[in-house]
C-alpha cells in the first residue's frame, strides 16, 4: 500500500517585526519635524559669505519684505515693538538678539528695530543671512 506523500509548504514569512520598525520610523520623524518653531510669514535673509554659525537664543525677531514683523512667532506692527520689547521677561543686555530680515525689506523698517532694541538695552544683536552656496 502506497501511502501519499504530504505536501512540503515553506513556513510562512512573519512581517510584524518589519511592521514594527515602520511605525517606529513614523513616530521618530513626526517628532523630528516638530522641534522645529513655525514662523508666521516666509522670510528669506540676504546671502553672506561669512562662516560664522549662530545658536539659537531666546529672542528672534523677523522682518518681512513689506514690514510684517514677528517677536518669537508673535505677530505684531512695527510701532507695538517697544511696548513687546518693555514687556520681555528676561535681560536684553545678557541676550544675543537675532534679525531675520528679508532680502527684501526696507532699510528704514531695519533701522527702526535696531533703534527700539537699543532703546531696549539689548547690547548684542545678530542679522541673520544664509550661505552662498557655491
Amino acid at each position: 500500500m502506497k501511502l501519499p506523500q504530504k505536501e512540503s509548504r515553506l513556513p510562512e514569512e512573519n512581517v510584524i517585526p518589519l511592521i514594527n520598525i515602520v511605525f517606529l520610523l513614523l513616530i521618530f520623524f513626526m517628532l523630528a519635524g516638530v522641534f522645529t518653531r513655525p514662523e508666521p510669514f516666509d522670510v528669506t535673509p540676504p546671502i553672506s559669505t561669512s562662516p560664522e554659525e549662530t545658536d539659537p537664543d531666546e529672542l528672534v525677531i523677523l522682518l518681512g519684505p513689506d514690514g510684517e514683523l514677528a517677536l518669537n512667532s508673535d505677530e505684531l506692527e512695527l510701532a507695538g515693538l517697544p511696548a513687546a520689547l518693555s514687556a520681555w521677561e528676561g535681560d536684553l543686555s545678557a541676550l544675543t538678539v537675532q534679525i531675520k530680515a528679508d532680502g527684501g525689506a526696507g532699510a528704514g523698517a531695519l533701522m527702526t528695530v535696531l533703534d527700539d532694541l537699543r532703546e531696549a538695552g539689548a547690547d548684542r544683536v545678530v542679522l541673520l543671512t544664509r550661505r552662498e552656496d557655491t
